[in-house]
This record gives C-alpha cells, sequence and structure tokens, in this order.
C-alpha cells in the first residue's frame, strides 16, 4: 500500500511540473493579459535631488506608453519636491493642467501632482519621465452661473398716459411747461409718443413703434431713434428704421466672459468661490479634476479664492486673478445693427426737421473669451466710412 501511495504522489508532482512547464493560450475572446508595468518602474540607482536650494531645470524625455518613442521637454523641479511640466507635456497625455503657475522664460509651468490619478516617475539614469493616466478620471465640468431659460409672456393690450408739468410764477408773468408721454401695446408691439410744451407752443419729441423678439434678443424699431455709432463714430438722432440685437430684453444674461478656473480634488469635496473676498458660489465636485466656468464677478480686475475641502475635512486654497471687461463679447456671441433713415436736426425745438438720408451697419462678435472683433461702415449723399476694429485682452495688463 505505501508502494502505491508513493508512485500516486510522483505522478501528481509530475502533472503538476507539465502543467506549469506547458504554454499558456488564450481561448477565442478571453481578455488580453494586463499590460506591461516594468517601462514604468526605475531601477536607477543614481541619486535625484528631490529637494533642491532652488527651481531647477531637468531635460527629460516624455513617455505615456511602453512603446512610445517619447518627446523632450524641460521640466522644473522646485525646493518642496514638486515636479512642474510645461504645457506641451499635459497635451502629450491629453489633460488640462491645473493649479498655481510657475513662470520661467515666457512659458507657464504646473505641477504634475495637482492632477489627481496622475501616476509619474522619473528615471535618472536614463533621463526619462514616464506618465500614467489611467487612474485619472473623467473631467467634472460646473457652471456656477445658471441662465434661466426665456419665457414668453404674451403680453396685455393697453395704454399708457403720464405727464410731468412745472408751473413758474414771477411777478406778473406766468408760465407753464411740462412733458407728455402716451403710448399703445400690445401683441403687435409698443407705439409711443413723447410731446413737450411751454411758452405757449407744443413740439414733438419722438413718435416710434417697437416689437421685441426676446428670445433671439433682437428689436425692430420705426420712427424716431438714436443711431449706434460703435467705435468708429458718434450716435446722433434719426427718422427711420433700425433692427438689430438688443441685450437689454434679456437682463439676466451677462454679455462679457466671465473667468474658468480648473483644479484637482483627491476626494470627493466641497467648494467655496470667493470673489474679492466674498463668497460668491459654493458646489460639491467629486474626486478627480473639475473645471468651473462662468464664475460671477463683476467687471474690472480682481482676485479669486478657491477653497477645497475634502470629505477628512482638510481644506486649501488656491487663488488667482482675472478680468473681467464690458467691451468683449463672450466667445460666439454676436451684436449687430441695421440702421436706415434721416438725420434729425434741432431736437426739442423743431418737430419736423430733417436732413439727409444715411444707412449704418455695425457688427461685434466674440471670436473667444480674450478677443472681440467689429465692423462698422456708413454711408450718407455727402460722406462714406467704414473700419475694423478688436478688443483684445491682455493678461495683468487690461483690454487693448
Amino acid at each position: 500500500m505505501s508502494a502505491a501511495r508513493a508512485w500516486s504522489s510522483a505522478w501528481i508532482v509530475l502533472e503538476l511540473l507539465c502543467l506549469i512547464a506547458a504554454p499558456v493560450t488564450r481561448a477565442a475572446g478571453e481578455p488580453d493579459p494586463a499590460p506591461r508595468t516594468d517601462w514604468f518602474a526605475s531601477d536607477c540607482d543614481t541619486p535625484v535631488e528631490l529637494h533642491p536650494a532652488r527651481p531647477a531645470p531637468m531635460w527629460l524625455r516624455v513617455l505615456t506608453a511602453p512603446d512610445d518613442a517619447g518627446r523632450d521637454a524641460l521640466l522644473i523641479r522646485v525646493p518642496d519636491g514638486a515636479l512642474y511640466a510645461p504645457p506641451e507635456v499635459f497635451a502629450a497625455i491629453d489633460l488640462a493642467p491645473s493649479g498655481p503657475v510657475l513662470h520661467r522664460a515666457g512659458t507657464e509651468y504646473r505641477a504634475l501632482h495637482r492632477i489627481a490619478g496622475l501616476r509619474f516617475a522619473v528615471d535618472a539614469c536614463r533621463q526619462t519621465l514616464s506618465l500614467d493616466r489611467a487612474g485619472v478620471g473623467a473631467t467634472t465640468a460646473r457652471t456656477l452661473l445658471q441662465t434661466p431659460g426665456v419665457a414668453i409672456a404674451r403680453p396685455e393690450s393697453g395704454g399708457y398716459l403720464q405727464a410731468q408739468t412745472l408751473w413758474l410764477h414771477s411777478g406778473s408773468q406766468q408760465e407753464l411747461s411740462g412733458m407728455v408721454d402716451g403710448a399703445l401695446f400690445g401683441d403687435n408691439g409698443l407705439l409711443q409718443n413723447t410731446l413737450l410744451f411751454g411758452n405757449g407752443r407744443v413740439t414733438r419729441l419722438d413718435t416710434r413703434w417697437l416689437h421685441d423678439d426676446p428670445a433671439q434678443m433682437t428689436r425692430l424699431a420705426l420712427g424716431d431713434g438714436i443711431t449706434r455709432g460703435g467705435s468708429f463714430g458718434r450716435s446722433l438722432r434719426f427718422a427711420g428704421v433700425q433692427w438689430g440685437r438688443d441685450f437689454t430684453l434679456r437682463p439676466d444674461l451677462v454679455t462679457f466672459p466671465l473667468p474658468e478656473i480648473s483644479d484637482a480634488a483627491a476626494l470627493p469635496s466641497a467648494v467655496d468661490v470667493y470673489v474679492d473676498n466674498t463668497l460668491r458660489a459654493s458646489d460639491r465636485v467629486p474626486g478627480g479634476p473639475f473645471t468651473l466656468s462662468d464664475v460671477p464677478v463683476l467687471s474690472g480686475a480682481g482676485e479669486l479664492q478657491l477653497v477645497i475641502t475634502d470629505l477628512l475635512g482638510r481644506s486649501r486654497v488656491v487663488s488667482y486673478t482675472f478680468y473681467a471687461a464690458p467691451d468683449l463679447l463672450r466667445a460666439g456671441l454676436s451684436d449687430y445693427t441695421l440702421e436706415a433713415g434721416f438725420e434729425r436736426r434741432d431736437y426739442g425745438r423743431d418737430s419736423l426737421d430733417y436732413g439727409p438720408g444715411f444707412g449704418a451697419a455695425t457688427w461685434r462678435h466674440g471670436i473667444n473669451d480674450r478677443l472681440t472683433v467689429e465692423a462698422h461702415a456708413e454711408a450718407s449723399a455727402r460722406r462714406r466710412a467704414g473700419g475694423l476694429g478688436y478688443a483684445l485682452l491682455l493678461p495683468r495688463l487690461g483690454v487693448f
């Protein structure tokens, strides 16, 4: 019996050795084996100065995959040990940089460790930087300024009449003057007329018909109005037709670009946005990179502070500077006006004094959040003029 047991044990051992030595084959449809990770490891014994006394440049070959030929880039290691990379390194892994900016030789460098989930390693012997973005989640985007939908209300029919009067008495002289404004409104628009009376005479100021389209933010006006000269000319009173964009129909719409900030959170966190030390918005973001767009700010220069508090109660503060300019239009937003009619003369003194005819057109468009272009043309019997212009936001300087 003991001999049989010995032969059985030997047979089992032999089968195990055959299984180990046999080649491994995969059936059709079986998933591929795990990707190589040895390319990411560093077995170099050359010491690397992790905390230099001052920011130190490092020329490295950037690798994003085991079979990647790589590309050379200049990186910077700072005294706290963080490794800062230029924009082309983040572009190679298709990630948006975040965090404070380190300026050097006209290039903006940002820390690699600010990208949550990004693994990277430096091999000092081969002078390579290995990047692995497999652990980086999708960027969470939040719009802090919510634009409500346009609610089109059916106008009621009606009208109004208002008057402002002034009575003066001096010695034997008495004078009654004032202004009367009346209008009728309904589905077809607003018909308005304004009269000025005094010194025993009545003078017509404005007579016009307006039709508004709040959904398209356009207004059609027939009668007396004021032209839009744009950046190339002055406005004047005229009588005729005017059609174009009117952003006052949507008081909830912010027409100029608002700041956008990006960062990353290691854990699900609460985010508070302070504008010039005033809390303007709060939100919650999951772990990973995130972007906050349309931060509600006032026009002009200011400072943004982002307070990020994670689930463990740890907080950090990131500061950004911004410049919001009403002269700019948001990317993709257009403003335009077409006008034709006759110049108005002696306004306030004569009811029907008109000059020569003219036509004018103005168009503005936001190319991006830093550049708005403009074109203007006008013509009359005596002159013709046209021009092109732009408004460009220069960081740290203002609008040119």
